[in-house]
């Protein structure tokens, strides 16, 4: 079996795989972390798995769905007494538990997406979205669509996005990112996934405010689609963008340069005419409205 250490380095190493993937190996990570600690005296079996799930946030901290994934661990290992035995074993439900609930969240998020999606139409994305991958495919009338992805450059996400779906058998369309501004007129819809979504802001690719304002100034339909999961209050976890190695862009040493390699940037709410949830397809007032209510979580 693979050790949590191992796994938690690839989760913090991962620059190119959608949410839905990091999630997996999330959800793998800590079920390691269980099975590791099952022996252990209950105080330093509850302390290790809550330490174990603060460190999965600190591997990627711009991914509010690891968030709500460590929290709810957290309070199901403080909440849980050494009369009622196991910690590792209540760990394993609350997993399997969100593996379920995440999985039912998709399949809605998806349909309600799709619902904004005509036949014929061209739709414009960027990264690498799973969900907006799952939207297309199970799009009704998927083969008269036209899916037209930038690059995404360093990592080139959106190379696999069009690998992917030009398998399927979906008319695709891979061009440069600056090169994706150009689609934007011709375009019917522009359709993104997201790392987390605030009551203020959509935190996803950079490049995605830019074709978003782009679209929506032309009368188009911007969209946001996520699941439930993705959602945080931005007083408890205020996303920011990180940078990342620069190396992934040149290897080329500058003088007096700095190479500066940015993969996320934070979209105002505002941006999109539709943000879509497994819950509901919603404007950015309404969604606000709805964040602004939530209780506060915490990593305590």
């Amino acid at each position: 079996m693979t050790s949590s250490s191992t796994i938690l380095a690839d989760i913090a190493a991962d620059n190119r795989s959608g949410s839905a993937a990091i999630l997996r190996k999330a959800l793998d990570y800590l079920r390691s972390v269980a099975d590791e600690s099952r022996d252990a005296p209950f105080d330093n079996q509850r302390e290790h798995i809550v330490d174990s799930a603060r460190k999965l946030v600190e591997a990627q901290p711009d991914m509010a769905q690891l968030y709500n994934l460590a929290s709810a661990v957290i309070a199901s290992v403080r909440s849980h007494s050494s009369l009622s035995g196991d910690s590792s074993a209540v760990v394993r439900k609350v997993l399997d538990e969100y593996a379920r609930d995440e999985e039912l969240a998709v399949e809605r998020a998806v349909a309600l997406a799709g619902r904004l999606i005509s036949e014929g139409q061209t739709i414009l994305t960027i990264s690498n979205s799973s969900l907006v991958r799952e939207t297309i495919l199970r799009h009704p009338k998927r083969t008269l669509l036209t899916v037209v992805i930038p690059e995404s450059r360093p990592m080139s996400e959106g190379v696999l996005l069009a690998q992917s779906l030009d398998s399927q058998g979906i008319r695709t369309i891979l061009t440069t990112d600056f090169a994706a501004t150009t689609y934007v007129k011709n375009s019917d819809v522009f359709v993104c996934g997201a790392d987390a979504v605030s009551k203020d802001h959509v935190v996803n690719k950079v490049g995605t405010g830019v074709l978003a304002d782009l679209a929506k100034q032309l009368n188009k339909k911007t969209v946001a689609v996520f699941t439930s999961s993705k959602i945080i209050r931005d007083d408890l976890r205020k996303p920011s963008p990180r940078h990342r190695p620069g190396e992934e862009i040149t290897t080329i040493r500058l003088c007096t340069g700095i190479v500066e390699n940015i993969y996320l940037e934070l979209c105002p709410l505002i941006s999109f005419t539709h943000l879509v949830s497994d819950r509901n397809i919603y404007t950015a007032d309404m969604l606000k409205a709805e964040i602004s209510k939530q209780p506060p979580l915490t990593l305590q």
